[in-house]
């Protein structure tokens, strides 16, 4: 859009807004997108819940190195018609490193005597041969859960604050073609022999959207104001743009980012790892599971043990069956590298549409620019009357509405993709937002 362009556009938009400050029928509060972000991060009931399950998982992930301490009571027993005597035991276990584990009982009995203890403790180790160790799970981690969770979280907000905005835009526009219908209506009705009657299914049509407009409109300010925790009945005026966002982004450039990020095909690699690992840990131990286990307990006596075991189960059936789950499990990943390239592709053909739309409305908004001008010559002039360049008037902020709003659409596709890459959304938002 030229300089000039621009000017005119926005003499144009102040001169609107004072011309139809009359249509707003409530006191709506202007919000941006970063506060209504801020909002939703500090508020938004679904954010704190995952927020407290990502505390909870990381404290259950730290009890996982820390002694498990069981108690066990018995206060009344009776054996062959006897009374026993009240007993307890206090059990623990402290898993170590490499599959050693230190456990320790404590017994408690009550008897005439008094409170009687004993104690029993003992260090044992495990270790499986040929092992194939830990294995990817494709599983996202908890500091990736978090940033899909934010950027989530961001997206909504935007797409709550867009859709609002073009709700507004939309019905604001309605109220003024009415308004024109009106005048229309009012001129013809001074005119004899004029047949109103089109002019007045118009207006039918134009009130019966308006209360469908309405209608919606409540609906978006309702879902915003619970989004953000906020009071029902509470009105919004969203204030969303974005800055330039014709760049220009390539599927190879992006390709191993968008992989990483999606879970399909993380899952899809991990079982396909997983699948390997098991059939080359069948051909290399031919079944055979070999252990050795130790311990020493509070007295140092020790042991040491080696054990085998085989399933005895034909090994041509269980190599054959190793290798339907490898040939599926490839098979898998490669649907999965098919579907999620397909994704980015999308992604990408959204952004590009974008672009391409807000190009044609921009130009479009241009040329009712230049109709918009000549319009006005031509009321000076005495060639049209005033109704007729409230049309044009009308004409072209449709335009600008419809400029404004791909623009709107380019910045979330824009958006989108970058979160579908795995980039942190709150990161580039004060890059791409006005």
């Amino acid at each position: 859009m030229t300089n000039r362009t621009k000017r005119l556009v926005v003499a144009f938009l102040c001169c609107l807004m004072l011309s139809t400050a009359v249509f707003a029928g409530e006191d709506r509060r202007v919000i941006t997108p970063l506060e209504a972000i801020g909002l939703a991060f500090e508020r938004n009931l679904e954010h704190s819940f995952f927020l407290w399950e990502q505390s909870l998982a990381a404290k259950r992930e730290a009890l996982v190195k820390k002694p498990v301490i069981a108690v066990t009571a018995e206060p009344i027993k009776i054996d062959n018609g006897r009374l026993q005597e009240p007993s307890g035991s206090l059990t623990f276990k402290l898993p170590l490193d490499s599959g050693a584990a230190l456990d320790g009982t404590l017994n408690l009995r009550l008897d005439q005597t008094g409170l009687t203890t004993s104690a029993k403790g003992d260090l044992s180790l495990e270790y499986q041969f040929f092992a194939t160790g830990e294995l990817p799970t494709g599983e996202l981690s908890a500091e990736e859960m978090q940033l899909r969770q934010e950027n989530n979280l961001i997206l909504q907000a935007l797409d709550l604050l867009i859709r609002l905005r073009q709700a507004l835009d939309q019905k604001s526009l309605t109220e003024q073609e009415h308004g024109l219908l009106e005048r229309t209506f009012q001129a013809a009705m001074q005119t004899p022999g004029y047949d109103t009657e089109p002019i007045i299914k118009e207006l039918k049509g134009s009130e019966e959207r308006l209360a469908q407009q309405q209608s919606e409109l409540a609906e978006l300010q309702l879902e915003l104001a619970r989004f953000l925790d906020e009071p029902d009945g509470t009105a919004y005026d969203p204030l969303v743009e974005f800055s330039d966002l014709n760049a220009s982004f390539q599927a190879d450039k992006l390709r191993q980012e968008w992989f990483s990020a999606s879970t399909a095909w993380r899952k899809a690699e991990a079982d396909l790892k997983k699948a390997q690992a098991e059939l080359e840990y069948e051909q290399k131990t031919m079944g055979w599971q070999v252990a050795a286990s130790g311990g020493i307990d509070q007295d140092l006596k020790w042991d040491v043990g080696l054990t085998a075991s085989k399933t005895l189960y034909p090994r041509s059936v269980v190599l054959e069956e190793l290798e339907l789950a490898l040939a599926r499990a490839e098979r898998a990943f490669e649907t999965a590298e098919i579907e999620v390239s397909k994704s980015l592709q999308a992604a990408l053909k959204k952004v590009s549409s974008a672009q391409s739309q807000l190009l044609a409305s921009q130009e479009k908004l241009e040329e009712m620019l230049e109709k918009w001008e000549l319009s006005q010559r031509q009321l000076a002039a005495g060639l049209i009357t005033e109704l007729q360049l409230e049309e044009v008037r009308l004409a072209l902020l449709e335009a600008e509405y419809a400029r404004s709003h791909r623009e709107l659409d380019l910045g979330i596709a824009v958006l989108e993709l970058l979160s579908g890459c795995g980039r942190p959304l709150a990161a580039v938002l004060l890059e791409v937002l006005e």
